[in-house]
């Protein structure tokens, strides 16, 4: 009865809130504020997870959890802890599940920064993430670390029962509320949004109804590749995301057309970031894929295809079409796919029994253990219609595997056909087959191309020299000299 009650309050209040702000915009006024929004924010303290509760003053202690004295919900560490007092702060804002996004906070360790994560309503952190966590998802087992000892009525306060929606721009629900409430609190001296969308469309969103939020802190975009702004750029109806960019203090790029899309929109300079474009991930750990070569490309059968999906930027059928074209002309192999979809198992279940036991399907390979494939691997196969600089074709490139992707705008200005990659078309099956014939028959063109991309990879992806102008960055950042 108790929690009935509580969500029939909360959707009242919403209805309430909606109403006034938009009276408030009529009369040109702030969005008016939920008056005992304080109250229930208290309540959300028990979702500083993984962490102990944060108390007011945004530093954190052993609080009690839901009110009760000496009670706390189950932990993987606390804020106080790692909290180093007078250095400064990164509010991270993002997908938590994404492992780029492991990989870029990873720059950071060992610093004197302290790191913090809001996860936007889009998944949970991993039992084993070290940063410091803001969640506003209840998590679905009931045996979950993060649901034992926390009421349901608690993880409604924080997602706002609808959850995170989009759709005109706005995001919606108390996720926002939330944010705003961590950063009027903690006043993090850099926000780093991961993402365009919806990262940073949720930032803004929250801005705009909390102004006295907008000045705190420098506000840095990190875009992802080129499904951010590839179609965005071109949509009439996606031009407001010109006026999330303007807002920020600088935005980070693993390309240069994405810079080009943004002045395209009207962004001055694409508020380009003073580091240059750097990958995505951070870079690559170099020496340490080079140490794992499985012996001379040359000697290798492994095809490995990481994402064997269909999406707007890659259709994955034209490239099952082009397996079976050259399939008797590359043997023997094994194919390994990571993120396969459904439409592409249901097509390999057509395939000859003998191509169908050379296959490996995977919905999802960890990206552990695809860099482990990697140095086994003779060819990566990645062909895609939109996409930044793929990872994965540096860590192909530092692992000896050849490359088979497409000659789109953002990989043909970094790599040349044939003496990094071969360039085949994402949508002409009789390109892909020809250039995964060559790839898997021309051993003296493997290795030489192997050779190659070593010194190649090592200008464009090194992780050691990246992190170097990483923190040179956000140290510009803070002192505000970018």
């Amino acid at each position: 009865m108790f929690d009935w009650l509580l969500r029939r309050a909360l959707r009242l209040r919403r209805a309430y809130r909606s109403l006034a702000a938009r009276r408030a915009v009529v009369r040109g006024q702030e969005h008016w504020q939920l008056p005992a929004l304080e109250d229930h924010v208290r309540w959300l303290q028990t979702l500083y997870q993984h962490r102990w509760p944060v108390t007011g003053d945004g530093t954190g202690d052993r609080g009690s959890a839901l009110g009760v004295e000496g009670e706390a919900p189950p932990v993987f560490g606390d804020f106080a802890s790692e909290e180093r007092a007078g250095r400064p702060r990164i509010l991270f804002v993002g997908e938590v599940w994404s492992t780029h996004a492991h990989s870029w906070l990873e720059l950071l360790r060992e610093t004197d920064y302290n790191i913090r994560f809001f996860a936007i309503p889009q998944g949970l952190p991993r039992d084993d993430f070290p940063w410091p966590t803001y969640v506003t998802e209840r998590p679905a087992a009931a045996g979950h670390p993060l649901r034992r000892g926390i009421a349901p009525w608690v993880y409604d306060l924080a997602t706002g029962l609808d959850g995170f929606e989009r759709g005109d721009g706005r995001a919606k629900g108390l996720p926002r509320e939330y944010l705003a409430w961590v950063i009027r609190r903690w006043r993090p001296d850099v926000i780093h949004t991961l993402g365009l969308t919806p990262a940073s469309e949720f930032l803004y969103s929250t801005q705009l109804d909390h102004t006295d939020i907008a000045d705190i802190g420098r506000w840095i975009i990190q875009l992802r590749g080129g499904s951010d702004l590839f179609f965005s750029h071109a949509d009439p109806a996606r031009q407001y995301l010109a006026i999330v960019v303007k807002a920020a203090h600088a935005v980070i790029s693993d390309n240069e057309v994405n810079y080009t899309y943004l002045e395209q929109m009207g962004v001055p300079g694409g508020k380009r970031a003073s580091l240059g474009t750097v990958p995505g991930t951070g870079g690559i750990d170099i020496e340490s894929l080079e140490a794992r070569w499985d012996g001379p490309p040359s000697g290798r059968r492994l095809i490995l295809w990481p994402k064997a999906y269909e999406a707007p930027w890659a259709k994955a059928l034209p490239v099952l079409e082009a397996l079976e074209m050259a399939w008797s002309r590359i043997q023997p192999c094994r194919l390994v796919m990571s993120m396969t979809a459904v439409e592409v198992r249901d097509w390999i279940r057509f395939w000859p029994e003998e191509m169908r036991g050379a296959v490996e399907m995977h919905e999802h390979l960890p990206r552990r253990e695809v860099l482990a494939l990697m140095p086994k691997a003779r060819v990566l196969l990645g062909p895609t219609l939109v996409d930044g600089v793929p990872n994965t074709m540096f860590e192909a490139m530092a692992s000896g595997a050849v490359p088979v992707i497409s000659p789109i705008v953002t990989v043909s200005r970094v790599v040349a056909h044939e003496e990094n990659v071969f360039f085949a078309r994402n949508l002409y099956p009789e390109e892909i087959a020809a250039q995964l014939v060559r790839a898997m028959n021309d051993d003296q063109a493997v290795d030489a191309m192997a050779e190659r991309n070593r010194a190649v990879v090592r200008r464009l992806a090194c992780r050691r020299a990246i992190r170097e102008r990483v923190l040179r960055f956000y140290a510009d950042v803070l002192t505000g000299s970018t």
